[in-house]
């Protein structure tokens, strides 16, 4: 009897133009743990500055780089250390001209202060520092928007957000983010053979590979699925599909 297959080409030409016609999907907010692979459903965009002020990228000194002119191993320049900053600590004062801020990965510049100069190149004192490099203006500075700049796009509408937007979107103070409901696809086994896992072999029979191996591919691509199993192979079956 003539089975009703189709080259498959045809079944794939037959399933986009099916796929063409469905609504828009729903949109959803996902947190975003549960966001990775997502469809964003809007486009995405920095809401601050990032980073959100001018900081330094290593443990060090913050300077004028004007008191650093000349400076070098041979010729090493004394400067006292008038104030400490660390990661989170918010300057509450101008670094005045001739002096240093010990400073660390992350903290912000001071006002005054124009280049950062690494521990490596001092003596690392507390009170007072000895510097042996000579620094040019804004030399080690990460300014404000460097990273990323408020209004910037992170993730077009239709993207698959991956870990990487999702970070991104952490560091903007996103929670959640409105994303398209997933689509549910149905995987259809057929075969009187047909075992479940799990089921005891019978003679003549096997267990079914096909829709385990489907699914999990459709978990991959954003997709939930939902399996039938008809153990038949009855014309009268796909009648019954197509009508579903």
């Amino acid at each position: 009897m003539k089975q009703p297959f189709c080259a498959p080409a045809e079944a794939l030409r037959r399933v986009l133009d099916a796929a063409a016609q469905l609504p828009k999907p729903a949109v959803e907010n996902a947190g975003l743990d549960e966001a990775v692979g997502r469809i964003a459903a809007a486009p995405l965009c920095a809401r601050m500055d990032q980073p959100p002020f001018d900081r330094s990228p290593l443990d060090g000194y913050a300077l004028h780089s004007a008191d650093t002119v000349g400076a070098g191993e041979k010729t090493p320049k004394t400067l006292p250390v008038v104030m400490k900053l660390y990661a989170g600590d918010a300057p509450t004062a101008a670094l005045p001209a001739g002096c240093a801020a010990r400073i660390m990965t992350g903290a912000p510049l001071p006002a005054g202060a124009d280049c950062i100069l690494m521990q490596e190149l001092t003596d690392g004192g507390e009170e007072n520092v000895r510097i042996y490099a000579e620094l040019s203006h804004n030399a080690n500075v990460v300014f404000r928007g460097e990273d990323i700049a408020a209004g910037a796009l992170i993730a077009d509408a239709g993207t698959v957000l991956t870990p990487a937007h999702l970070g991104v979107l952490a560091g903007q103070g996103f929670a959640e983010v409105p994303v398209y409901r997933p689509l549910t696809v149905g995987v259809l086994a057929t075969g009187s053979e047909l075992l479940a896992p799990g089921e005891t072999l019978a003679p003549a029979k096997f267990t079914m590979p096909t829709a385990s191996r489907t699914r999990p591919g459709c978990g991959r691509w954003g997709l939930r699925s939902s399996a039938v199993t008809a153990r038949t192979t009855r014309p009268s079956l796909w009648r019954n599909w197509k009508s579903c």
